[in-house]
Protein backbone atom coordinates (compact mmCIF):
# COMPACT_ATOMS: atom_id res chain seq x y z
CA UNK A 1 0.00 0.00 0.00
CA UNK A 2 1.69 3.72 -0.97
CA UNK A 3 2.05 5.40 1.88
CA UNK A 4 0.71 8.54 0.33
CA UNK A 5 -2.50 7.06 -1.03
CA UNK A 6 -3.18 6.15 3.44
CA UNK A 7 -1.98 9.56 4.03
CA UNK A 8 -3.90 11.33 1.68
CA UNK A 9 -7.37 9.06 2.49
CA UNK A 10 -6.55 9.34 6.25
CA UNK A 11 -6.45 13.45 5.56
CA UNK A 12 -9.99 13.52 4.04
CA UNK A 13 -11.46 11.30 6.31
CA UNK A 14 -10.22 13.90 9.24
CA UNK A 15 -12.89 16.13 8.08
CA UNK A 16 -16.12 13.53 8.60
CA UNK A 17 -17.93 13.51 12.09
CA UNK A 18 -17.26 10.41 13.84
CA UNK A 19 -13.72 9.25 15.93
CA UNK A 20 -10.73 7.36 15.29
CA UNK A 21 -7.11 6.62 16.49
CA UNK A 22 -4.68 7.78 13.26
CA UNK A 23 -3.30 4.36 13.71
CA UNK A 24 -6.64 2.50 13.73
CA UNK A 25 -7.73 4.96 10.70
CA UNK A 26 -4.08 3.47 8.65
CA UNK A 27 -5.41 0.40 9.49
CA UNK A 28 -9.05 0.62 8.19
CA UNK A 29 -7.72 2.14 5.25
CA UNK A 30 -5.22 -1.07 4.28
CA UNK A 31 -8.26 -3.57 5.50
CA UNK A 32 -9.64 -2.20 2.39
CA UNK A 33 -6.95 -1.85 -0.04
CA UNK A 34 -5.36 -5.31 1.16
CA UNK A 35 -8.99 -7.22 0.62
CA UNK A 36 -9.19 -10.14 -1.32
CA UNK A 37 -13.07 -10.59 -0.97
CA UNK A 38 -16.24 -8.25 0.60
CA UNK A 39 -15.89 -6.58 3.89
CA UNK A 40 -19.31 -5.91 6.55
CA UNK A 41 -19.72 -2.87 8.52
CA UNK A 42 -21.81 -2.71 11.50
CA UNK A 43 -22.10 1.06 12.66
CA UNK A 44 -22.25 4.02 9.70
CA UNK A 45 -22.67 6.93 11.40
CA UNK A 46 -21.46 9.72 9.16
CA UNK A 47 -19.22 7.54 7.67
CA UNK A 48 -15.92 8.19 8.59
CA UNK A 49 -14.76 4.43 8.83
CA UNK A 50 -16.90 3.44 5.48
CA UNK A 51 -14.87 6.37 3.55
CA UNK A 52 -11.66 4.65 4.41
CA UNK A 53 -12.35 1.15 4.25
CA UNK A 54 -14.25 2.26 0.46
CA UNK A 55 -11.03 4.20 -0.19
CA UNK A 56 -8.62 1.60 0.02
CA UNK A 57 -10.81 -0.80 -1.80
CA UNK A 58 -11.07 1.69 -4.62
CA UNK A 59 -7.38 2.77 -4.54
CA UNK A 60 -6.04 -1.19 -4.31
CA UNK A 61 -8.10 -0.98 -8.38
CA UNK A 62 -10.39 -4.17 -6.68
CA UNK A 63 -14.19 -4.54 -7.48
CA UNK A 64 -15.01 -5.73 -3.75
CA UNK A 65 -17.85 -3.83 -2.10
CA UNK A 66 -18.66 -2.83 1.64
CA UNK A 67 -21.94 -3.64 3.02
CA UNK A 68 -22.26 -0.87 5.84
CA UNK A 69 -25.51 -1.57 8.33
CA UNK A 70 -26.81 1.04 10.24
CA UNK A 71 -30.02 1.81 12.42
CA UNK A 72 -29.10 4.90 12.95
CA UNK A 73 -30.49 5.25 16.56
CA UNK A 74 -28.19 5.53 19.85
CA UNK A 75 -30.61 3.65 22.14
CA UNK A 76 -33.42 4.16 24.20
CA UNK A 77 -34.42 8.12 25.96
CA UNK A 78 -34.47 6.99 29.38
CA UNK A 79 -37.89 9.05 29.73
CA UNK A 80 -39.79 8.29 26.67
CA UNK A 81 -38.41 4.72 26.45
CA UNK A 82 -38.15 5.50 22.45
CA UNK A 83 -35.36 5.39 20.63
CA UNK A 84 -33.11 8.21 20.10
CA UNK A 85 -31.80 9.04 16.44
CA UNK A 86 -28.24 9.14 15.79
CA UNK A 87 -28.48 11.68 13.55
CA UNK A 88 -31.36 12.29 11.07
CA UNK A 89 -29.35 13.44 7.74
CA UNK A 90 -26.71 10.82 8.41
CA UNK A 91 -27.72 8.74 5.49
CA UNK A 92 -28.38 11.58 3.05
CA UNK A 93 -24.51 13.04 4.17
CA UNK A 94 -23.22 9.59 3.73
CA UNK A 95 -24.80 9.34 0.38
CA UNK A 96 -23.57 12.48 -0.88
CA UNK A 97 -19.95 12.11 0.88
CA UNK A 98 -19.63 8.94 -1.40
CA UNK A 99 -20.67 10.40 -4.87
CA UNK A 100 -18.17 13.13 -4.12
CA UNK A 101 -15.14 11.14 -3.82
CA UNK A 102 -16.11 8.30 -6.41
CA UNK A 103 -17.04 5.59 -4.06
CA UNK A 104 -20.69 4.80 -4.33
CA UNK A 105 -20.18 1.92 -6.79
CA UNK A 106 -18.23 0.58 -3.57
CA UNK A 107 -20.54 0.67 -0.42
CA UNK A 108 -23.63 -0.96 -0.17
CA UNK A 109 -25.55 0.86 2.60
CA UNK A 110 -28.42 -0.89 4.66
CA UNK A 111 -30.26 0.82 7.46
CA UNK A 112 -31.88 -1.46 9.92
CA UNK A 113 -30.98 -3.44 13.02
CA UNK A 114 -27.67 -5.62 12.77
CA UNK A 115 -29.79 -9.23 13.39
CA UNK A 116 -32.29 -8.16 10.97
CA UNK A 117 -29.36 -6.89 7.95
CA UNK A 118 -26.92 -8.99 8.58
CA UNK A 119 -29.02 -12.81 7.92
CA UNK A 120 -29.80 -11.17 4.19
CA UNK A 121 -26.47 -11.27 4.08
CA UNK A 122 -24.21 -14.09 2.26
CA UNK A 123 -20.72 -14.15 4.50
CA UNK A 124 -19.59 -16.25 2.15
CA UNK A 125 -18.10 -13.48 0.05
CA UNK A 126 -16.78 -11.82 2.78
CA UNK A 127 -13.28 -11.80 3.79
CA UNK A 128 -14.10 -8.88 7.41
CA UNK A 129 -16.24 -7.44 9.31
CA UNK A 130 -16.18 -4.69 11.28
CA UNK A 131 -18.25 -3.78 14.39
CA UNK A 132 -18.75 -0.73 15.63
CA UNK A 133 -22.46 -0.20 16.25
CA UNK A 134 -24.02 0.51 19.30
CA UNK A 135 -21.12 0.34 22.36
CA UNK A 136 -23.80 -1.04 25.09
CA UNK A 137 -23.39 -4.57 25.84
CA UNK A 138 -27.11 -5.30 24.39
CA UNK A 139 -26.22 -3.83 20.85
CA UNK A 140 -22.09 -4.82 21.02
CA UNK A 141 -23.39 -8.49 21.46
CA UNK A 142 -26.19 -8.40 19.36
CA UNK A 143 -24.36 -7.60 16.09
CA UNK A 144 -21.22 -9.80 17.26
CA UNK A 145 -23.78 -12.58 17.78
CA UNK A 146 -25.48 -11.66 14.13
CA UNK A 147 -22.48 -11.78 12.42
CA UNK A 148 -21.15 -15.30 14.16
CA UNK A 149 -24.68 -16.95 12.95
CA UNK A 150 -24.19 -16.37 9.33
CA UNK A 151 -20.03 -16.90 9.31
CA UNK A 152 -19.53 -20.37 7.61
CA UNK A 153 -15.91 -19.86 6.28
CA UNK A 154 -13.26 -17.60 8.17
CA UNK A 155 -13.78 -14.09 8.92
CA UNK A 156 -11.31 -11.40 10.40
CA UNK A 157 -13.48 -9.33 13.00
CA UNK A 158 -12.56 -6.09 14.60
CA UNK A 159 -13.76 -4.20 17.01
CA UNK A 160 -13.66 -0.89 17.97
CA UNK A 161 -13.64 0.84 20.69
CA UNK A 162 -12.59 -2.11 23.32
CA UNK A 163 -11.25 -0.06 26.32
CA UNK A 164 -12.51 1.19 29.90
CA UNK A 165 -14.76 3.68 28.49
CA UNK A 166 -16.67 1.19 26.83
CA UNK A 167 -17.64 -1.08 29.18
CA UNK A 168 -20.57 -2.66 27.24
CA UNK A 169 -17.82 -3.36 24.21
CA UNK A 170 -15.32 -4.85 26.84
CA UNK A 171 -18.03 -6.92 28.38
CA UNK A 172 -18.89 -8.50 25.22
CA UNK A 173 -15.52 -8.93 24.14
CA UNK A 174 -14.31 -10.65 27.26
CA UNK A 175 -18.05 -12.57 27.65
CA UNK A 176 -18.37 -13.64 24.33
CA UNK A 177 -15.32 -13.40 21.83
CA UNK A 178 -12.61 -14.35 23.96
CA UNK A 179 -14.59 -17.63 25.58
CA UNK A 180 -15.58 -18.74 22.07
CA UNK A 181 -14.22 -21.53 20.93
CA UNK A 182 -14.53 -20.64 16.89
CA UNK A 183 -12.58 -17.14 18.00
CA UNK A 184 -8.73 -16.69 17.36
CA UNK A 185 -6.88 -13.60 19.04
CA UNK A 186 -5.26 -11.41 16.48
CA UNK A 187 -3.91 -8.59 18.48
CA UNK A 188 -5.15 -4.96 19.39
CA UNK A 189 -4.09 -1.38 17.91
CA UNK A 190 -5.20 0.73 20.45
CA UNK A 191 -8.79 0.14 20.90
CA UNK A 192 -9.12 -1.93 18.05
CA UNK A 193 -9.16 -5.60 18.83
CA UNK A 194 -9.00 -7.74 16.12
CA UNK A 195 -9.85 -11.66 15.61
CA UNK A 196 -10.49 -14.52 13.16
CA UNK A 197 -14.11 -16.29 13.39
CA UNK A 198 -13.21 -19.38 12.22
CA UNK A 199 -15.84 -21.87 10.40
CA UNK A 200 -18.24 -23.83 11.91
CA UNK A 201 -18.52 -27.46 12.09
CA UNK A 202 -21.80 -27.23 9.72
CA UNK A 203 -19.58 -24.66 7.23
CA UNK A 204 -16.82 -27.36 7.37
CA UNK A 205 -19.55 -29.88 6.19
CA UNK A 206 -21.04 -27.82 3.78
CA UNK A 207 -18.07 -27.21 2.39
Amino acid sequence: MPTNQSAAACAVAEHILGWLEPEVAEYLYNVGYNSQGNILEVGTYFGKSTYLIARGIRDSGKDHRLVTVDVHSRGLDPETGKHLILAEDSPAFLLRMLKIHGLQDHVIQMIGWSHKAVPMIDLDSFETAFIDGGHDYESCSTDFLSVRAKARKPLRVLFHDNGDEFPGVQRTINELVRTDSRVQHVGQIRSLYICDLLPSQKGKAAA
